[in-house]
């Protein structure tokens, strides 16, 4: 027991409770939490408390301090029980219907804990031993926010169990795993299962793995499934006649309009295929000698989060299935064939339905989102654009010959980079757009082209561009190389095809800028830009290794390792940075040795930036004075073999920055230093069912600067499986709704969360929600202390200081 007037616990566990059997066997569940957390902070010596919030506590039964057993010795964890009364709960307007306000109880407790550190979890949580052992290590920091997936186990933990019992039990007996993408069914050992309606059969042997998300789809429609970055397939015990694996995909919105450059790699790390797909289509991947068990799709240059959806969504799959025939030839490559135009209509059609069911089911006033192919995009955004089929039809002259006009142009669901040509675009570019058909990008004064290490010696670069916004503005349009020497200049003054002889080191990436200047007095206030409908080489049109592609940051060099997601080097690789506008920052770098290493970093015509050693594995900063806003090719050598796992411009490289927030059942784990919960004033107390709360927390804490950190496996939370209904599976989702609906509650919807986390990520500010009496602060309210002589006295509100404004 930790006596008053003693230094402050370094962790707070805040959770609620109500001794009511919610959830069925909630008495089994509570005790198997406390008598684990007891256990954990005496093995692992984590001075903490333990607060338990008993909200509105049923008149006819015994308190959770008598109900519950504890033990002789609580070792340096201290006991809290802060109990609302029922008088309070009836202040709010549901009280009947909701006996338990769950977030605002936790709020209670978050506004008088003592630890440095808060975790705010559930009563039917385990931790593993490794996150006990790493609570105990004491190395919080305090601008995260602590986050980690949760999985769920079968109800029969053995509660009178030692911790290690317990825990063994919750890795044999898994039901289903919580991660950022979504939640998925396992094996009671943990491997994966098919979903209901799943896009593979379920005899097929095909089971998806990390960077899938769950199975979705819209009313009556065909069942797809989102992959991101990285998506690994899983195949177990094929069919001895599968000569190769069929799938249906199309591009989504994380490839920010530019077509999905896919990677496909295999069990030996060997690529299968590396395809360019611009529409939705069928991938054909031979397997000549063996099926592997394993196999990830890669995207590279995907990424890009929409407006209304923090998810990222590179593509979509509609269908696995085995191709049965007779062996292929072993230099057979895969095949991409898009599907035809009847799926166009069939696609439109299922919009269609999509926003007929919506439109009568959803009220008088419908938020929509409409899943859209890119190819129906942009025939729908060229219909808008010539107004119509009148506009098409009176400048039906003006645009064939027009079309003559052009030279070289992307054909549609392509880059104006063409496939596996070796250029990139670095800064300096605008996202791929398209206006009544043609597709291009806009290129500021600086815009650069990156040209891939496999390139070859020498080559000449051809670009299709015209004048922007002005069409008949003059431009000198020069390419300079790394070193800011003028390789060549070219004068536009409409649309336009230009050539560069270019020189090119093979085996190294290079950067090459694009200079845009007005010839005489700028016909519009705008800057000048250039759109380029084409960039490609009109000699030597592919490079000497069309495989590889490249990825930011990693460039020459570099062999990607699927199974940890990590990058490997063999001594020498390049890192291709662009540095953040402003500021100069320091570059981090995730990197792993297996022995003693010296490592050199070396910039531009090999100048000596940066040394250091490393044994093991560790973040390394790197203080690099290089020119701001814009993209450097650095070679990392180093006296042998390594892997990388991040490098970008913040202290957790490899760890997405983006809004998509690990909001999966953030309410049985998040951790913050105690200031941040009080920065934003704790979990919003509406007068709703709790639902989806934890996640507008969670939200607001990215957006009020906590850097979300996953904790890996092997640390994990194990969740004991409560009944039907009582809280959100996606089995008992529908009679929870039920539930809710027939007790007259609202709850705050995802669209909603949705919404305001777009309206946080648009201002980069988090939404505050509660007054300064948040955590019901106004109240003295009965505190019992466990071990001790279970006095009851009024408690001493804990205050920290005010935000300004406040």
């Amino acid at each position: 027991m930790l006596p008053a007037g003693d230094s402050p616990p370094y962790l707070s566990l805040v959770v609620t409770a109500r001794n009511d059997e919610h959830g069925g066997n909630l008495l089994n569940r509570m005790q198997a939490f406390v008598n684990g957390w007891i256990g954990q902070a005496r093995q692992h010596h984590i001075p903490s408390e333990m607060i338990i919030v008993e909200w509105n506590p049923p008149q006819d039964r015994l308190r959770l301090a008598e109900a519950l057993h504890w033990p002789d010795d609580m070792g340096p964890c201290q006991v809290r029980f802060i109990e609302v009364p029922p008088e309070v709960h009836r202040r709010f307007a549901h009280a009947e219907a909701l006996p338990l306000y769950q977030m605002i109880a936790k709020n209670v407790g978050i506004r008088r804990a003592r630890g440095k550190f808060v975790l705010v979890t559930n009563i039917d949580i385990l931790f593993s031993s490794e996150l006990a052992a790493f609570l105990g290590q004491r190395r919080l920091q305090p601008d995260r926010m602590y986050r980690m997936d949760r999985h769920d186990v079968m109800s029969q933990v053995p509660v009178d169990a030692p911790v290690e019992e317990q825990l063994a039990f919750c890795r044999s007996h898994l039901i289903r795993i919580n991660v950022r993408e979504g939640t998925y069914n396992v094996s009671p050992e943990g491997r994966p299962s098919l979903s209901s309606g799943d896009i593979a059969a379920a005899d097929s042997g095909i089971l998806f793995g990390k960077g899938w998300l769950p199975v979705e789809r819209y009313t009556a429609q065909e069942p797809f499934r989102w992959a991101g970055q990285n998506a690994e397939l899983l195949i177990d015990r094929p069919a001895q006649s599968v000569s190769g694996l069929l799938l249906d995909l199309e591009p989504g919105p994380g490839t920010g309009n530019a077509p999905l450059d896919l990677e496909v790699i295999g069990d030996d790390f060997e690529v299968l295929a590396h395809v360019t797909v611009g529409r939705r289509s069928r991938l054909r991947l031979p397997f000549s000698s063996r099926v592997p068990a394993r196999v990830w799709f890669r995207v590279h240059q995907g990424g890009v989060p929409t407006d209304r959806d923090p998810r990222i969504l590179n593509f979509r799959a509609f269908r696995f299935e085995w191709e049965r025939q007779k062996p292929r030839p072993a230099s057979e490559s895969a095949t991409v064939r898009p599907i035809g135009r009847r799926n166009l209509v069939v696609t439109a059609w299922f919009a269609l339905q999509h926003v007929i069911d919506r439109l009568a089911k959803g009220g008088r006033l419908v938020p929509l989102t409409v899943p859209v192919s890119p190819r129906l995009r942009r025939m729908l955004k060229s219909y808008v654009e010539w107004r119509g089929f009148a506009g098409m039809a009176r400048n039906v002259v003006p645009y064939f010959r027009r079309r003559l006009s052009f030279q070289a142009k992307a054909r549609p669901g392509e880059d104006v980079f063409p496939p596996h040509s070796g250029l990139a675009p670095g800064a300096g570019w605008k996202m791929l757009d398209d206006y009544r058909g043609e597709i291009f990008r806009l290129a500021s004064d600086g815009a650069e082209v990156l040209v891939q290490a496999s390139a070859s010696a020498f080559g000449q670069l051809g670009l299709q561009v015209e004048p922007f916004p002005s069409k008949t503005q003059p431009l000198d349009l020069a390419l300079v190389d790394s070193t800011g020497q003028p390789i060549a200049q070219r004068r536009i003054t409409g649309l336009d095809f230009i050539r560069f002889e270019i020189p090119h080191t093979p085996g190294h990436t290079q950067v090459l800028r694009l200079s845009v200047r007005a010839v005489g007095p700028s016909l519009d206030d705008a800057a000048e830009n250039v759109k380029v409908f084409w960039c490609g080489w009109t000699s030597d049109p592919h490079p000497a290794d069309p495989r590889p592609a490249l990825s930011e940051p990693w460039g020459a060099g570099w062999r990607f390792h699927p199974a940890s997601g990590a990058m490997t080097s063999e001594g020498q690789a390049e890192l291709i940075v662009r540095t953040p506008e402003g500021d100069r920052r320091p570059l981090f770098i995730d990197l792993e040795t297996g022995s003693p290493l010296e490592f050199h970093v070396r910039g531009l015509g090999g100048v000596a930036l940066a040394g250091f050693s490393l044994n093991g594995r560790a973040v390394q900063r790197l203080d690099l004075s290089l020119e701001s806003g814009r993209t450097h090719v650095l070679e990392l050598s180093a006296s042998g073999p390594f892997r990388a796992y991040g490098c970008d411009w913040t202290t957790t490289p490899g760890q997405s920055a983006t809004s998509f927030v690990h909001t999966n059942a953030c309410g049985d784990f998040t951790l913050m230093a105690l200031e941040r919960w009080f920065d934003l004033r704790g979990y919003p107390e509406f007068d709703l069912f709790s639902m989806n709360l934890d996640s507008v927390l969670c939200v607001a804490a990215h957006h009020g600067g906590a850097r979300e950190e996953m904790l890996p496996d092997p640390m994990r939370i194990y969740h004991i499986e409560h009944g039907s209904g009582s809280g959100w599976t996606p089995e008992g989702q529908a009679k929870l709704f039920e539930r809710i609906a027939a007790r007259g509650l609202s709850f705050v919807h995802n669209e909603e969360v949705l919404g305001w986390a777009a309206q946080m990520s648009r201002l980069n500010a988090p939404m505050i929600f509660n007054h300064q009496n948040w955590g019901l602060v106004e109240f003295d309210l009965k505190e019992t202390v466990l071990p001790g002589d279970h006095a009851h006295q009024p408690l001493s509100i804990h205050t920290m200081p005010q935000a300004a404004g406040d």
